[in-house]
């Protein structure tokens, strides 16, 4: 008997037969592709891997290779056996296994070839709209509305993520449309460099809580309308001369995260920050002045990022009262020259 037949008699007959956490344990060792190409096609042992490593949890599918990941959040263990790459092991994975179970999230990422998502949404969209949740990262590519109806017409799609997409083609599909504005899930969208400078008539999901419209220098910030449920806010690079543009955006009684970096600001005015905020970033900007500190600073305010500013010692010692819940304080990079004009900080500070 050769070494494959010995091996291959003993994946039939006796590796199966294995208490079930040994045999994920074994598998946890092994590369993917011997996973799927040997493994989850034993019967009993199909179930067990199946069972415990795809249905009912996170997938990634890699269709073409970013420039940046997307997976941060995910260990390198358990991505190794839950990332497919490339749309044949991801087509040939799904052909083969979609009966057997139905994973809990779908992400689904492309560094331009928007031809291979449109086609594996396409071929696999019963499967698909059965996930209880699917995000979508897309980098380098201009789509058109079909493109966008096409992704939009997911009940399911909880989070776009698109980076140097350009919009520009859908800007009329984009207003005052319902399956934007009623999707029932789609809670997060990321638009980097997207095109737009006009956002006039666009209206964004009701049930949105994160938006980022970042590193589109020539947008009209003035144009952008948010929903009142939004929680998180990102305008990097977004022309926000002064906190004035964003008023009506920034009155969200919900909202908690604030980003406004690389924006030309010269000024904070504590008078205009809503109430709400946990976290604000106002770092590169030229700030020289915290102005309206009658007004205090939001009092749930854990993270303060201020580096890269022009702040000095005495526009920071005008500042005689701090949140009582700050953890978080950076002024890297500032015109400080001596911490002591940090005057009354509370004692939640981590240093």
């Amino acid at each position: 008997m050769t070494d494959f037949d010995q091996s291959t008699n003993f994946l039939l007959e006796y590796f199966p037969k294995l208490p079930d956490d040994i045999i994920l344990l074994i598998t946890e060792q092994l590369p993917l592709e011997y996973v799927i190409d040997w493994l989850i096609k034993i019967p009993i042992v199909q179930d067990i891997v199946i069972g415990t490593l795809y249905n009912h949890n996170d997938l990634q599918f890699l269709i073409s290779p970013t420039k940046r990941p997307y997976m941060n959040h995910i260990s390198a263990l358990k991505s190794k056996l839950t990332t497919f790459k490339g749309y044949y092991q991801i087509s040939t994975f799904i052909k083969e296994n979609s009966s057997r179970f139905i994973p809990k999230k779908v992400l689904l990422m492309s560094g331009g070839d928007w031809s291979a998502v449109e086609e594996l949404i396409t071929n696999f969209k019963s499967w698909l709209v059965q996930v209880e949740s699917i995000e979508i990262a897309l980098e380098s590519n201009e789509i058109t509305p079909s493109d966008l109806k096409l992704l939009l017409e997911f009940n399911n799609l909880t989070k776009i993520h698109f980076s140097a997409v350009s919009l520009t083609k859908c800007i009329s599909f984009l207003q005052n449309n319902s399956l934007l504005i009623d999707h029932p899930s789609l809670n997060n969208i990321i638009f980097l460099k997207h095109g737009i400078v006009n956002w006039t008539g666009i209206k964004f999901p009701r049930k949105l809580e994160s938006l980022d419209l970042s590193w589109e220098s020539k947008v009209d910030i003035t144009t952008v309308e948010v929903p009142a449920s939004l929680n998180e806010l990102y305008f990097n690079l977004a022309n926000v001369s002064q906190l004035e543009n964003i008023k009506s955006q920034i009155s969200s009684i919900n909202l908690t995260t604030l980003m406004l970096t690389h924006d030309g600001l010269t000024e904070i005015s504590l008078k205009a920050l809503p109430s709400t905020l946990t976290t604000l970033d106002v770092s590169e900007n030229p700030i020289s002045k915290i102005s309206d500190v009658e007004f205090g600073w939001p009092q749930n305010l854990t993270t303060l990022l201020l580096d890269t500013n022009n702040l000095t010692n005495a526009s920071v010692a005008a500042i005689t009262e701090w949140p009582k819940n700050l953890k978080t304080l950076r002024l890297k990079s500032s015109k400080l020259t001596n911490i002591a004009c940090l005057i009354n900080l509370p004692d939640s500070i981590e240093i």
